[in-house]
């Protein structure tokens, strides 16, 4: 189980890519410890590289992080899942409504993401668009 991360201030990004068996209650313990050690990441696309990843994720996981992100007011952001999952878009959706301002998405590739940002922040706001 390996979690890699790299975070792009000036892109206002989190890239988070799990590998091999992974639990959610990781992943979430991950990404909780993540953004509150940086409390203005929860302002931050993220983009999570589920590819390669394997293992089980369930509503508490997902519930471990939204309220950690909802003790924190933010602006409009978004999250990127990369998978091959054809579900995940349906799971992807539900977590809408449990993160206030921030919206979720699922492509195939990292190139998609990456476009995919870019064209939401240029829809948003010019000065927060990645380059």
């Amino acid at each position: 189980m390996a979690i890699t991360h790299r975070i792009d201030d000036q892109r206002r990004q989190v890239w988070i890519k799990a590998d091999g068996a992974t639990t959610g209650a990781h992943v979430s313990a991950f990404i909780v410890e993540l953004a509150e050690s940086r409390s203005e990441l929860m302002d931050y696309d993220f983009v999570h590289d589920l590819r390669e990843a394997s293992g089980d994720v369930n509503n508490n996981d997902v519930d471990r992080v939204a309220t950690s992100f909802s003790a924190r007011p933010s602006g409009p952001s978004h999250t990127v899942f990369i998978t091959r999952d054809p579900s995940f878009g349906l799971w992807a959706r539900s977590m809408d409504f449990q993160f206030p301002n921030r919206k979720h998405h699922v492509v195939h590739t990292p190139a998609e993401a990456e476009a995919l940002l870019r064209r939401l922040r240029s829809e948003v706001s010019p000065a927060r668009s990645p380059t």
